[in-house]
């Protein structure tokens, strides 16, 4: 419910409350993404927890065994982040430039 919890949060701030992504969105929510994954890694290894599974993969199968195996899926799964995110703004980049190019000179 989290994680579907953020993706309709989205959703109501583009379509709801008509708000789009500025230009540099994707490099800022990646950033903020990385930061807050590094500072999960660093609490992990002083509990011993393993919150995002950053320390060991999951006992049970998951998606994750498709991105290779420990440490490098944490990588793969920082790439794929960075491909969905771009993906999510190609919609708004194409209208932030087609904007710029109909602009009179």
């Amino acid at each position: 419910m989290g994680h579907l919890g953020i993706v309709l949060a989205a959703v109501f701030l583009v379509v709801g409350l008509r708000l789009a992504p500025r230009p540099g969105a994707v490099v800022r929510v990646f950033a903020v993404t990385a930061v807050y994954t590094a500072v999960v890694g660093l609490v992990d290894g002083l509990t011993g927890a393993n919150y995002m599974f950053l320390r060991r993969p999951p006992g049970e199968w998951t998606v994750l065994r498709l991105l290779g195996p420990w440490p490098w899926y944490v990588l793969s799964a920082a790439g794929v982040a960075l491909a969905l995110l771009v993906r999510l703004d190609l919609p708004f980049w194409a209208s932030r430039h087609r904007g710029r190019r109909e602009a009179p000179r």
